[in-house]
């Protein structure tokens, strides 16, 4: 027979595991090109420079076609991206990178116009460990170090269409970054060391030139906390939809996953979230009786 304090202990610790595991909740931003990155819920999430933003390089320009976003550079030392880099313009941004025990994930679908070249998505977690990926004409570049505390080695792979969509993610987990290009594994080593809590998408040109001709943003997913789940287990955004009754089960079971929503559609998983979390909490009081 279980003793009564065998059971309390079991209670005990299940309510402890969960507490622990609620402390770092992975949370998604999802820029869907469907406007520019200054409107709606995404300003609030990126801080930006360039298209006139801040008084900074206004010949710069982007714009939505209702799906793609086309960033167009003018000219050296003219910049134009997006992201969050504090406390550079606007500090009160609140996309926010978890730290490395936790883990950061970023995948973006990107081409480039003919030509163009230099294009940066990078980002660098709470902890100051990061990826980097440079688009180029025919091909990309990524990063990582030759061990902790190491030489940067850069790699370069050849692509032979680059004015084609190709989606790009990085992974970084407990100091180390793991690149994949189309879904297809690249190679990955000890992380960059940097910033902390800085993610960028564009032409970061300041004060040398970088970033020619146009970059296409098809979608932009950041991942927060998201833990040890691999990128190829994390879905497109084309199967969110159908997976969000999934998630709101999950949520009711004591699911730890919170989702940022997309503009359009705040209003009503804020509801649902309210819910499920009602739920949840009861769920929690009993378990612990």
């Amino acid at each position: 027979m279980t003793s009564r304090f065998s059971l309390r202990s079991l209670a005990t610790a299940a309510v402890l595991t969960f507490a622990a595991r609620a402390e770092a909740v992975p949370v998604t931003y999802h820029y869907d090109g469907d406007t520019v990155p200054t409107a709606g819920t995404y300003g609030t999430w990126f801080t930006t420079v360039g298209a006139g933003a801040f008084g900074y390089f206004p010949a710069t320009s982007w714009s939505s076609n209702g799906s793609v976003l086309t960033m167009n550079t003018v000219a050296p030392n003219h910049g134009i991206w997006f992201g969050h880099i504090t406390p550079t313009n606007d500090p009160t941004t609140t996309l926010s990178l978890a730290d490395t025990a936790s883990g950061n994930w970023v995948r973006a679908s990107l081409a480039l116009s003919p030509g163009a070249t230099d294009w940066f998505l990078y980002f660098y977690d709470a902890s100051g460990f990061g990826s980097s990926f440079t688009l180029k004409s025919n091909g990309i570049e990524y990063s990582y170090k030759t061990a902790p505390g190491g030489a940067t080695q850069t790699i370069f792979q050849a692509v032979a269409d680059m004015t084609q969509f190709h989606t790009f993610t990085s992974y970084v987990l407990a100091g180390q970054v793991s690149y994949f290009f189309d879904n297809t594994y690249l190679g990955g080593g000890p992380a960059l060391t940097g910033a902390t809590n800085a993610l960028l998408l564009g032409d970061p040109t300041a004060t040398t030139h970088s970033g020619t001709g146009s970059l296409y943003v098809d979608y932009l997913t950041v991942i927060s906390a998201v833990g040890d789940t691999p990128p190829s287990s994390v879905p497109e955004p084309s199967t969110y939809a159908a997976l969000a009754g999934l998630a709101v089960l999950s949520l009711a079971l004591g699911s730890r996953r919170r989702v940022l929503p997309y503009p359009r559609q705040q209003q009503n998983l804020r509801v649902i979230g309210a819910r499920s979390r009602r739920r949840t909490s009861s769920a929690c009081r009993q378990s612990s009786m």
